[in-house]
């Protein structure tokens, strides 16, 4: 079972990432690369870049109507910071994929020598709370676009009064489409309508499957420094008891060295102690190998754990807004709700996740100083002293050199979208307030001064 490993952390997520345009792994096919360098074109073109720019052009089109902006905005800003992940992942795909493969080598990979079992629960139980969160993410973007898709293929659709050139009045009637982007063309006759409605859908789950296995990629990464952290800490924690089992298989601490107090302590063989500064040292080192991961997960994702920070913080405020001027009972609502569920599900995971690389790195202090240390010599205890010194300057992952990632920050994110949203409704409200009254006295002082003539 030592030489059992276990590989593809991160199968599920390089699937999805497959499915939206994006290879992270090497192929040896040259005709099966080409293929698929066109098939990334054509989704990446279409329904991701091209879908981005004609919610733009829409935006542009019906500036001024509130409800709609801001509807459109929500999806617009939430692509906006989809595209700029896919992006940035792209660009870093040579880094991306270094980095996968250290991850499955190395120091980072269960060692049933070095850890036990444990050290397999602990990887597995990484994979797969990675791959929850990528499913969840995920089917949370299939449930908003269905429920957008549903809602608007039921609908019935409204009626207009329209004025053609002889002046003669007449009713057209709009179908309704799933979400607001711009087409050349009359998206009200059949099969124009058919062909909007399927491309609207399809550019939209392509873009929240972007957002969601990105997000969940980024995180993931974070939770496996967390289980490396984790099994760092069982070996810290044990690599005495370790030294001693395998020398004396059948004597415990207490026989080896009877009657062991804090003020009277037997020094142990010099077997021992050579092989506990050599668990030591494997320590050392892994501990810097994983300084190192959180250092450039940092680096390499900071900056695109920022935008998804100021987009949130938008879309929440937007998405609130949405859902104070729709029934309760409207399909609107609830996907709103869902959209806002999103947001702020994204912004918890990739703080918990940050917060637990905080909390673990700082255990590994404790971690040290439960160890038998007070059974080795003094090299070796000056070695945990180095060790709890490092330890006590903790791991953390910023949102580009903003805001760390914590549960502290999520809820001030929270109590500032609360803040924002009340100050943006009551502002809404009086300057609507402000314009009716305008125009009621325009309208007075224009009856008035008209009944004068």
């Amino acid at each position: 079972s030592s030489q059992r490993v276990l590989k593809d952390y991160f199968k599920v997520q390089i699937l999805f990432f497959k499915m939206i345009g994006v290879n992270l792994e090497n192929s040896d096919n040259s005709f099966k690369s080409r293929v698929y360098f066109v098939y990334s074109q054509v989704i990446l073109i279409l329904t991701v870049y091209l879908f981005f720019i004609t919610e733009c052009v829409d935006l542009i089109g019906k500036w001024g109507d509130i409800d709609n902006m801001t509807f459109n905005l929500c999806y617009l800003l939430s692509q906006t910071a989809g595209i700029c992940k896919i992006v940035a992942i792209m660009l870093r795909r040579e880094k991306v994929k270094k980095m996968l493969k250290i991850l499955e080598s190395d120091y980072f990979l269960p060692n049933y020598d070095r850890g036990g079992i444990t050290e397999y629960r602990i990887i597995k139980e990484a994979v797969r709370q990675i791959n929850v969160q990528t499913y969840f993410l995920n089917t949370i973007v299939c449930l908003i676009v269905a429920n957008r898709g549903f809602f608007a293929g039921f609908d019935k659709g409204y009626f207009e009064p329209t004025d053609d050139f002889s002046g003669n009045g007449t009713v057209k009637h709009y179908q309704l489409l799933p979400y607001t982007t711009w087409f050349p063309f009359d998206t009200n006759i059949t099969p124009f309508y058919e062909i909007a409605f399927i491309y609207q859908i399809a550019g939209a789950l392509m873009g929240g499957l972007v957002i969601g296995t990105s997000d969940s990629f980024i995180c993931g990464l974070m939770v496996h420094v967390k289980a490396q952290l984790r099994i760092l800490k069982n070996n810290l924690k044990n690599h005495v008891k370790k030294a001693i089992r395998e020398k004396e298989i059948n004597t415990d601490i207490n026989k080896q060295v009877p009657n062991i107090t804090l003020y009277d302590t037997k020094k142990l063989l010099p077997e021992v102690q050579a092989l506990i500064k050599h668990y030591l040292g494997e320590c050392i080192i892994h501990h810097q190998k994983i300084i190192h991961l959180a250092e450039r997960v940092e680096s390499d994702f900071s900056y695109i754990m920022l935008i998804q920070f100021l987009t949130s913080l938008g879309l929440l405020c937007l998405s609130m807004f949405q859902i104070s001027n729709n029934n309760v009972k409207s399909t609107g609502f609830l996907s709103m709700a869902c959209f806002s569920f999103m947001m702020f599900y994204q912004l918890f995971m990739f703080c918990w996740n940050g917060n637990g690389v905080l909390e673990l790195s700082l255990d590994i202090v404790f971690a040290a100083y439960d160890s038998e240390w007070f059974l080795c010599d003094l090299e070796i205890q000056k070695a945990i002293i180095s060790i709890i010194q490092r330890a006590q300057r903790p791991l953390q992952i910023s949102a580009g050199k903003f805001a760390f990632l914590t549960l502290e920050t999520y809820m001030n994110v929270i109590n500032f979208i609360i803040f924002l949203l009340d100050e943006t409704i009551y502002r809404f409200y009086e300057l609507r307030d402000r314009i009716i009254w305008f125009y009621k006295t325009l309208i007075n002082n224009f009856t008035k001064y008209t009944n004068v003539f």
